[in-house]
């Protein structure tokens, strides 16, 4: 079972703020071993977040949608309806909408967005998880 995925960050406030206030995590305290400043975001699933800051030298861009490493990282979501609901209010948040809400196939509907340091972030819900009602 996965435990947790490490993102690197150069702004940890504002990326534990974001996952708390729109993905319900809930973020433990800061600790440093004073090389990296490391933040973990616990969810209700027991999957966490770990935030690092680190010293390092100038931030380079990184093509998220064309390069090796992490994808995305995916919320679960109950039905399709929650979805779209969710979708709408990260919109009118401010939250920078990437795609969807998109059906693919009969079995797989999500939307995705950028985080505050531009890491893809699907909201999704599909037949491997529970039933999917078409009407909703």
């Amino acid at each position: 079972m996965l435990d947790h995925v490490a993102l690197v960050t150069d702004d940890l406030e504002k990326l534990k703020n974001f996952y708390r206030q729109y993905f319900g995590g809930a973020p433990e305290d800061n600790w440093t071993d004073g090389t990296v400043e490391i933040c973990f975001i616990n969810f209700e699933n027991g999957t966490r977040i770990e935030l690092q800051k680190r010293e390092q030298p100038a931030r380079h861009e990184i093509d998220r949608e064309n390069s090796y490493g992490i994808a995305h990282i995916a919320f679960m979501a109950k039905s399709r309806k929650e979805v779209r609901e969710r979708t709408e209010k990260l919109v009118a948040a401010g939250v920078a909408l990437r795609s969807g809400p998109t059906a693919y196939g009969k079995d797989f509907f999500e939307s995705s967005f950028f985080d505050p340091d531009g890491n893809i972030i699907e909201l999704t819900v599909g037949s491997h998880y529970i039933h999917i009602d078409e009407t909703e």
